[in-house]
């Protein structure tokens, strides 16, 4: 059944159903109920499939993404009115929403959501990238250069007797000539793990900074702050796993939905109990299971891409 077979009626219920759940802390019971409205009529479910939308309303024009977002989220109002879902309505039969995202400028490398994967550059350096990540590779004749656009690299460069190799993303510049480690792009803002090695590390008009293997920096427009031990032990990516110890759940349902496309929130009642371990990042539903058997929780998956982890 396509969008344009969806009723008035149904996608109002809908989008009266997703502002409840969107409006804040919402209880478990109004999760299930909304569970058990899908699951009552193909009709619902359609509906609701048709407002999963959230990853291609900036795609919209602007007029039309006004729409969608008053409706998404106005949430103060006790019900939606028939003119804003049939509004909507049009804009899903007019195949105007779209689950793609914008085009984006091609790089010369790139991973998907959920994906890693690894490249040789050349003879002395080999390039690791994880989830969402996107790298350029400039052309030049003096030393080797990478520029991280987006997300998260690691990088293993040995080449003692040659030029030293260039890093770059935002203000940021490193240089090294043997060294392996982790680099990831928050915004304008970095964290920096060295795993093996030394390099020097310049932040817009800060000096050079050298640092050295077991270290940690956040790197900011302040230079470079160092990270007490996060629980998380850097790297650990580049073999599919992530290992904490005692981090709250919270924090590493943040670092798992990294890697599931969607949106995967933890419930607050929930949200700081300790968890350590070694979790599997190739299959994140797999995941969430295995926490669920080893923590007083369980996932209530709302759809394909909405997910939850809320007390058992």
């Amino acid at each position: 059944m396509s969008a344009s077979n969806v009723n008035a009626d149904e996608l109002e219920q809908a989008i009266s159903w997703m502002v409840r759940l969107r409006s804040g802390e919402a209880p478990e019971e109004l999760w299930q109920a909304c569970s058990h409205w899908r699951a009552a009529n193909p009709r619902h479910e359609t509906a609701w499939q048709a407002l999963q939308v959230s990853e291609g309303l900036f795609a919209l024009p602007p007029s039309q993404a006004r729409i969608v977002r008053q409706a998404l989220e106005s949430s103060g109002r006790p019900a939606l009115s028939r003119r804003h879902a049939l509004k909507l309505l049009g804009l899903l039969g007019a195949g105007w929403l779209v689950l793609d995202s914008p085009p984006t400028r091609k790089t010369d490398f790139s991973t998907a959501v959920g994906q890693r994967s690894r490249f040789v550059l050349a003879e002395h350096t080999q390039l690791w990238l994880n989830t969402d990540s996107a790298v350029d590779r400039p052309n030049t004749t003096q030393a080797p250069r990478i520029v991280l656009q987006r997300g998260q690299i690691q990088v293993a460069h040995h080449a003692p007797g040659l030029a030293p190799l260039q890093v770059q993303s935002a203000n940021l510049l490193l240089h090294t000539r043997e060294a392996r480690f982790d680099l990831q792009r928050q915004g304008q803002q970095h964290r920096l793990a060295m795993l093996e090695g030394s390099a020097e590390v310049q932040v817009a008009q800060h000096p050079v900074a050298r640092v050295a293997a077991g270290q940690q920096w956040l790197i900011g427009a302040d230079g470079l702050q160092p990270v007490p031990d996060t629980g998380m032990t850097p790297g650990t990516w580049v073999q599919g796993q992530l290992v904490v110890r005692r981090i709250a759940l919270a924090r590493l349902i943040d670092e798992l939905a990294r890697y599931r496309s969607g949106w995967l929130q933890c419930s607050s009642e929930v949200a700081r109990l300790p968890v350590s371990g070694v979790f599997q990042l190739d299959d994140i539903e797999r995941t969430l299971d295995v926490l669920s058997a080893s923590l007083p929780v369980k996932t209530l998956r709302v759809s394909r891409l909405w997910a939850r982890v809320v007390p058992a």
